[in-house]
Order: structure tokens, then C-alpha cells, then sequence
């Protein structure tokens, strides 16, 4: 007696559920199929979405333009580096007062052909305070970066008139502070009486 009302019953469930699926396929419902869905992202507590690219109608790019050359003891050749990302950047800088100055700077790289060598300049090494600057989306900083600094890095004869080079300042970028060289274009100091 059991047996027969539970075969009963499933059977009755049975036509329950073949009705509703033959109804839910007459409104042309599909039923899913699981190839069908495409795969859905596995996210973690440690994903971090990409910097954006254009955002407010900025690059994503940290940007090295060449202001010419300044003549004062030494030559100079002037930099302004532009922050054309949607995060603030930091690099090393350092002052000889009670105030922070966006324009100085400390880690310098110069590569003639495939050679770089990197290091911090004199003023840097010499002065009572050293920080992290922080250059803010959009800012802009001008260095200056003597000849005699190209020289000493790249070890060269201080007789020598002209220099041909490239130089790059360190930066930290993004939330995680990945380092990066911005690098100017190859340039050349024009010959001077050093």
C-alpha cells in the first residue's frame, strides 16, 4: 500500500514538473545551458582593479618634456615632469630649509647607448633633510640636471665639451608604488668652457 502511494506520488511529481517545463518552453523560454554562460571572473580580497587610461581626459602616463638649457656656474638642462595620471606619484627630493620644494629632486639615472648608471646627486646626499614628494594628478615639477651631475655619473673626463645623453628621474607610481624611470629623449649639452 505504501509502495503503490509513493509511486503515486512520483509519479504525480513527475507530470507536475514536465508540465511546467512544457509550459516555461511554449513562452520560448530557453533553458539555461551551462556552456552558454560565459565565465564570470574570480575575484579576490587582493585584486586591484587596472590604473585607468583616460580618465578626465588624462594620458595614464607620467610625462618628461624638455625645457632647453640654463646657463648659471654649470649648464643646465631643465625637465618638467607632468603627473598626466589619475594618482598621485612620490619621488625623493630634499631642501635645505623648513619647507618642501616640488621642483628638487634625488634619484637621477643617465644612459649613453645601453649603459644607465644611477645615483643621487650631490646636493641630495649633502643636504640636512631628505622626504618623499608627492606630485598630484596634474601637477607638474621642473628639474634641472647640470652637466657636471651627467659627468660624475657616467664617469667621464671634465674636459669634455659636449655630452650626448639620456637621463631618467626614479618615480613611484600607482597603490602599490611600483618604481618606475621616466626617461627623456636623447639630448645633447651644448659645448661650455668647463
Amino acid at each position: 500500500m505504501i509502495k503503490k502511494i509513493g509511486l503515486k506520488f512520483t509519479v504525480a511529481f513527475g507530470a507536475i514538473v514536465v508540465g511546467i517545463f512544457s509550459v516555461w518552453l511554449s513562452f520560448g523560454v530557453k533553458p539555461l545551458d551551462p556552456l552558454s554562460v560565459p565565465p564570470q571572473p574570480v575575484l579576490t580580497e587582493n585584486t586591484v582593479p587596472p590604473d585607468p587610461v583616460f580618465v578626465d581626459g588624462r594620458s595614464g602616463k607620467v610625462l618628461l618634456r624638455s625645457k632647453g638649457f640654463e646657463q648659471a656656474k654649470d649648464l643646465f638642462a631643465k625637465f618638467e615632469l607632468v603627473n598626466d595620471t589619475a594618482q598621485p606619484i612620490v619621488y625623493v627630493s630634499y631642501s635645505y630649509y623648513n619647507f618642501k620644494d616640488k621642483d628638487k629632486f634625488c634619484k637621477l639615472v643617465v644612459r649613453q647607448e645601453s649603459a644607465a648608471t644611477r645615483g643621487d646627486l650631490s646636493e641630495c646626499v649633502y643636504a640636512p633633510k631628505v622626504y618623499l614628494q608627492t606630485l598630484g594628478p596634474g601637477d607638474t615639477a621642473t628639474f634641472s640636471v647640470g652637466k657636471w651631475d651627467v659627468k660624475t655619473l657616467v664617469k667621464l673626463e671634465a674636459i669634455q665639451p659636449e655630452i650626448t645623453t639620456h637621463v631618467g628621474f626614479e618615480i613611484f607610481k600607482g597603490h602599490d608604488g611600483e618604481k618606475e624611470i621616466v626617461w627623456s629623449d636623447e639630448f645633447t649639452f651644448p659645448r661650455t668652457l668647463d
